[in-house]
């Protein structure tokens, strides 16, 4: 969206203000390895997420305080460390610098926290169509118990389980699951399991 990319033009002005160095992979030299944007379209909430080879942003104080002041839609600044030579994005360790470690965001009736490694369909309101299009095909009659494989923080699991008898979500990502049990219990949704496991180990059971 717009308002990503300018967040995104200020961010770089800043990184270049302050002297911070960017990542190299091939020589596994740098600080700065990403830049990760989530964005709330309906809650207009924004998460900026520095993934860093290391556990600190040079003169991180200043740089939040800017982006903040001069964009408050930014809800949640977090650093992500990763230190891996890997060419993923992410690392496994988070820790928020101002606010937040997470952004909410809405699909029709239903609300979610959204944490930096939890998967989330970017384009929300494309998503609601999607997730739609999902139940008209899928063609519950409150009988089924339904699998979501790879379900991330939840988000179609909830949809499927207001016409299912019980959906059981599966997901690797212990943030993910995390979030998809906070998300159930703050939409109150009762036939909805979420298991954290490989999807591969939990298939044959179904």
């Amino acid at each position: 969206s717009e308002l990503v990319n300018n967040i995104t033009q200020e961010v770089l002005n800043l990184m270049n203000e302050v002297g911070e160095t960017v990542y190299n992979e091939d020589k596994h030299q740098g600080n700065l390895r990403h830049l990760y944007i989530r964005e709330g379209f309906n809650t207009n909430e924004i998460m900026v997420c520095f993934v860093l080879n290391g556990d600190k942003l040079k003169n991180h104080k200043h740089v939040v305080q800017t982006l903040t002041t001069k964009y408050p839609q930014i809800k949640s600044v977090v650093i992500n460390v990763n230190k891996r030579k890997t060419n993923a994005v992410l690392g496994y360790k988070n820790f928020n610098i101002y606010n937040a470690n997470f952004i909410n965001e809405s699909l029709e009736e239903f609300n979610f926290r959204i944490l930096p490694n939890a998967f989330f369909q970017v384009n929300t309101h494309q998503t609601e169509k999607m997730y739609n299009k999902i139940l008209d095909y899928a063609n519950l009659n409150d009988t089924q118990t339904v699998l979501d494989a790879y379900c991330g923080v939840g988000s179609i699991t909830m949809y499927l389980a207001r016409h299912a008898k019980h959906v059981v979500g599966i997901e690797i990502v212990p943030q993910a699951i995390k979030s998809a049990n906070e998300n159930k219990k703050a939409n109150n949704i009762e036939n909805v399991t979420f298991i954290c496991n490989d999807i591969k180990d939990e298939i044959e059971k179904y």
